[in-house]
């Protein structure tokens, strides 16, 4: 896919299966990557996440444990998680969330 300058289309990208419940499409430019990521209620981590995220709920909700609390992040909210905080996403049956994920891309 072709970066253009100025404008890229997430429509204009294929979905990437990156596991099972979570698709992706991903750009990346200048050492930045921006991610559209699905995940529906097939989606399950066995263990606790340690990376850091910050990003935006496009569509649906996404439930984010941390350790026992559950916090809905619902279309418009803004995700911004630690390393220091370990999570899981627990998707309900039935549910669809997209979530927009901007990081670092290392060289």
């Amino acid at each position: 896919m072709m970066i253009q300058k100025y404008l890229t289309l997430f429509k204009d990208i294929e979905w990437d299966t990156a596991t099972v419940g979570m698709s992706q499409k991903t750009i990346t430019y200048e050492k930045k990557t921006i991610k559209l990521v699905r995940f529906t209620n097939e989606f399950g981590e066995d263990d606790w996440c340690t990376k850091s995220h910050k990003g935006q709920i496009v569509s649906g909700t996404l439930r984010v444990t941390f350790y026992g609390k559950i916090k809905n992040y619902k279309t418009g909210s803004q995700l911004i998680i630690s390393e220091a905080e370990s999570h899981k996403v627990e998707m309900e049956k039935g549910y669809i969330s997209e979530v927009i994920l901007l990081q670092d891309t290392t060289s």
